[in-house]
Parts: C-alpha cells; structure tokens; sequence
C-alpha cells in the first residue's frame, strides 16, 4: 500500500507546523505490512463497551471526561498468535513481538515519504533529554542496515504502576540505540521520533523553526520531569524561543485508571513547580498548583483507584513553564482500536511514532 501524508488511513491530520520550515506528523495503525496483532484496525461492529472502559465515579455517575474519549469497542485480548487484526500495520516497533523485518520495512516506507532519515530512541520512562547536534552526523539514520531500531516501549502507566515489557521476538537483532525519552536538535534533514501505544507524545517546536524537540511521556516521566527538561535544554539552545506544543493521542482520562502513588507523584511534582517557578513559594502559591493537579483526577471505581487525566498534566506543566500555544489531538488510543495500538487494551499491539523535523 502506498502511502502519503495526505491519507488519513497512515496519518493522523495535523495542525499547521508553527514555521514553514518545519514539519510533523502522527503515524496511524493502517499502511504498512505488519500483521496479525501488529497489522491494521479492523472496523468493529460490537458496539458494547468493555467493563473497565468507563468506570463510574464514586457517586455511580459517569465521568465527565466521557465525551472525549468515548466508551471502546470490546475486542479480544490479542496474543502474538492472533490473526484478529487486518493485514497492512504500519507498526514501528521491534520489540513488541513482529516480524522485525515488517517493522523496518514500515520505517523505510516513513522515511520515504517524509524524505528524513529518522531518530530513533530507546525508551525507558525516565527524563533524559538526547541532543543530537552533540552526535555523528549520522546517528538516527536507519536507511539500510537500520543503525537504530525502534524502542522497546513497556507501558507502565498503562498497567497502573507496574511496568512489564514485552518480551522481544527471537529474531530481534540486538542494535544500538540512544536510551532517552526525548530528544532535540537545531539540526535540519533528520525527524526526531518518539514511539508510543498509550502514553502520550509531545511534539515541541520554536515558531521560528530554530529548534525542535520530542518527548514520551508516559505518567513516570511526565512526573518526573521530561517535559521541563526537554524545554529547558531547547532554551539553553535558543534563550528566545517561543514554543509551540503539540499533544497526541493517548489513553484517555476516561479509562486510564490508576492508584494512588500515582496522584501523589503529581501533586508531589506540582509543589516541586511551584517552589522552582516561585522562588520561595507561599503556602497559597504552593496550593494553588496542588489543587490544579488534583483536579486532573477523578476518584475510579473503587477505593484508591483515580481515573488520571495525561493530556490535562502535561498542559498543566507546559504553563507552567510559560508554553501557552498547545495543540491536542484529543484522541483515545484505548477507545480507538481502528486508527490506534493500545498496550492497556490489547497487551500485544505495535507502535505509531510522533515524528518532527526541521526541513533540509
């Protein structure tokens, strides 16, 4: 199948790219040659949603979230074995279980049509930010012999606080690779990916077109602090930077549930900002960025279980670190099995990438 970023079935639409100098895209399910669990969606006529899609609040009504990410279709879990889904996945990662081969050959095929050789990561949800002007002129390339191959990425946050890899495929060739969860460069001709199925992507941009950066932020490093990192090294690179930020699909704030160490590692990363931004914060500063991240949590079905909102955290990070213009896709990739993976879904599943660059 051939495909362009004209086509809806490969890519995601995207807003306009802050600079005419830029650009940027989302890979979907759907144009490439995986199969089985990694191959396209199918369109289900099973409209009746799973029972952990919508968990009620603690009053029995549902969450008001719901609306923006609406109640998924009920597919069986997938295993490497499945035939379930359509052939023709664009899936991107190795370590997830594919034919290695279906998914460089899907990489050939983005390389191809955004006309970069990509970089890719090795992501481990933490905070590194890789600067790739500091790297060979060639490093990310994967034209050929591929020198790095897509991340393994685990979804933890998918699986509440526990993270569990997938285990790679025997015929997975061990390939170097930078170990990072975002990275940057002022450096034209290569895309910065990050891959994801359930956490969300963050595409970062100068509306000059001076400096790009892509982030994975999955809940562990979105606490931890890989949005403030990556924005603090694109500053460091260009002081007057006005960025512009773009927001993903990930799993919605209608059924990502998790526990309570969880809220607390946010409302804990939130007073963190409050004294970093204030100085020497008041205890009404230092409420006010607590109340804001409570409010990106509603109470789940039972008992120490909250029902986390991931878009609404990394916004509230990004103001806080003055980025106002942001753009969200708003999309579910639980509740969205024919355009999207899910790990929390579907256990066994590929990876689309977010992918940014600045033009030769």
């Amino acid at each position: 199948m051939t495909i362009s970023l004209n086509d809806d079935h490969a890519f995601l639409p995207m807003p306009p790219a802050p600079h005419p100098s830029l650009g940027w895209t989302f890979t979907l399910r759907s144009g490439g040659v995986s199969q089985g669990p990694w191959g396209a969606g199918a369109d289900s006529t099973d409209d009746a949603p799973r029972d952990d899609a919508t968990p009620a609040t603690s009053d029995g009504q549902a969450p008001l979230q719901e609306k923006a990410c609406p109640k998924a279709p009920s597919p069986a879990p997938a295993t490497s074995g499945s035939t379930g889904s359509a052939p023709g996945g664009l899936n991107l990662g190795i370590h997830c279980g594919d034919d290695p081969a279906a998914a460089h050959e899907n990489r050939r095929r983005v390389e191809a049509i955004i006309g970069q050789p990509i970089s890719w990561l090795k992501q481990v949800h933490g905070i590194r930010v890789l600067d790739l002007d500091e790297t060979p002129s060639d490093v990310g390339s994967s034209r050929g012999g591929s020198r790095h191959a897509p991340s393994q990425e685990p979804q933890p946050h998918a699986q509440e606080t526990s993270g569990r890899p997938d285990t790679p495929s025997a015929m997975d060739t061990p390939v170097c690779e930078p170990e990072a969860d975002a990275q940057i460069t002022t450096r034209p001709g290569i895309a910065l990916a990050v891959q994801v199925a359930d956490c969300l992507p963050v595409l970062l941009a100068d509306r000059q077109g001076r400096v790009i950066g892509a982030a994975h932020a999955g809940w562990r490093s979105l606490a931890g602090g890989i949005l403030q990192a990556t924005v603090q090294r694109m500053r460091q690179k260009v002081p007057d930077a006005n960025i512009v930020a773009w927001l993903g699909p990930s799993i919605g704030p209608a059924v990502f549930e998790v526990g309570d160490e969880v809220r607390a590692a946010f409302i804990a990363a939130a007073q963190d900002m409050a004294g970093n931004l204030q100085g020497s914060q008041s205890n009404q500063e230092d409420a006010q960025y607590t109340a804001r991240a409570e409010s990106a949590f509603q109470h789940g079905r039972n008992p120490g279980k909250w029902l986390a909102n991931l878009p609404e955290l990394a916004r509230q990070h990004l103001h806080a670190l003055g980025i106002t213009d942001i753009h969200a896709a708003g999309a579910c990739t639980f509740s969205d099995p024919a355009r999207f993976w899910s790990y929390r879904r579907d256990q066994t599943c590929g990876r689309m990438a977010g992918l940014i660059w600045i033009k030769p």
